[in-house]
């Protein structure tokens, strides 16, 4: 054809695997295919080049500029553009492409730029979270454990998950161990692991399992790769109050003797007891304040203190209170002090 015509890309857009090795862009001439010299013979030259879009050179793709040689009748060229691998998930990374510069006579057509995506293949796996609940009484029995794949999802990639005993949950009292391969099929997410749980109907407050990933294939291990399951006490237990001991002393330049108030066997809701002081051979308001009141432990609170003023009255001898008595409606008896001495 006369005439030495025009060069544009053949596409607006082209796309390559990161792990592709090349990216192929093709050039085309258009309206001639004539050489540069009168009688029409000789190569025509149009000046290729690659920039960064959000691809970096050297890092996702290495750069090229050349000059592309048309010979007489050529109307495609094809160009090798080596594209790398950065292990590291993204999206579609973008090579800007610009033609230039051809051999005069020739000209250039209406596609003289375009774009490369350069197409992550990358994958990694994690846990969506890294906290998860179930209640103990769940009626599936079991707590449900979401693992997703981030990135490509072109290919298959497995990961092992496992439970771990760094929780507080004891292992076939408060939950069964499992182990197992997690399988992403291509392109497919999320999956999810079942731990299986037991209602052992024993108030023990919250218990924890810990969970792990680890040695995946065709992904990544990105954080998080360690998790919690939190299984929730659902046996509502108020449990028994008592002194944390039955015998308590204060030496007697003191302000306050403390004595501790535990509640055993759950923790399960708030809960009140009333308490009061009884002379033994210590006298109030000599070597004590007379003390009564209601004492308060929240919900989960499993100890509280009650403080007695102490008189310092400068007498040089020993005393003790009879016990200190705490009535509790609920439970229907009274837990008592022990005589207190100094």
């Amino acid at each position: 054809m006369t005439g030495s015509g025009a060069f544009e890309f053949s596409s607006p857009a082209y796309q390559a695997d990161e792990n592709g090795g090349y990216a192929y862009v093709t050039i085309r001439r258009t309206g001639g295919t004539s050489g540069a010299n009168a009688d029409g013979s000789g190569d025509i030259f149009i000046q290729f080049a690659t920039s960064n879009g959000t691809a970096v050179a050297g890092v996702n793709y290495s750069s090229v500029a050349t000059n592309v040689d048309f010979p007489m009748g050529e109307v495609l060229e094809t160009i090798q553009i080596p594209v790398m691998d950065d292990f590291v998930i993204t999206p579609g990374l973008t090579v800007n492409l610009a033609l230039s510069n051809p051999t005069p006579p020739a000209g250039v057509g209406d596609q003289t730029t375009a774009i490369l995506t350069i197409v992550n293949d990358d994958a990694a796996v994690s846990f969506s979270s890294v906290n998860y609940s179930v209640p103990k009484n769940t009626a599936t029995g079991v707590g449900t454990i979401n693992v997703i794949r981030q990135g490509s999802t072109s290919g298959s990639c497995t990961v092992d998950f496992a439970t771990t005993y760094n929780g507080t949950a004891v292992a076939g009292v408060d939950y069964y161990p499992t182990n197992s391969t997690v399988t992403f099929n291509a392109g497919e997410s999320n999956e999810t692991v079942q731990v299986p749980i037991i209602n052992n109907g024993i108030p023990e407050g919250n218990r924890t399992v810990t969970m792990q990933l680890a040695n995946a294939v065709g992904a990544l291990v990105y954080a998080p790769s360690n998790a919690t399951l939190t299984i929730i006490d659902t046996v509502f237990a108020p449990g028994e109050l008592s002194f944390a001991t039955n015998s308590y002393s204060v030496v007697k330049g003191n302000t306050n003797v403390y004595l501790t108030v535990v509640r055993a066997n759950g923790s399960s809701g708030a809960v009140a007891v009333n308490y009061n002081t009884v002379p033994g051979t210590a006298t109030p308001g000599l070597n004590y304040q007379t003390t009564s009141g209601t004492l308060t432990l929240n919900d989960g609170a499993v100890s509280n203190t009650i403080a007695i003023p102490i008189v310092d009255n400068n007498l040089v001898r020993a005393r003790s209170i009879s016990p200190l008595c705490c009535p509790t409606p609920r439970a229907g008896r009274p837990w008592c002090l022990q005589p207190m001495r100094w």
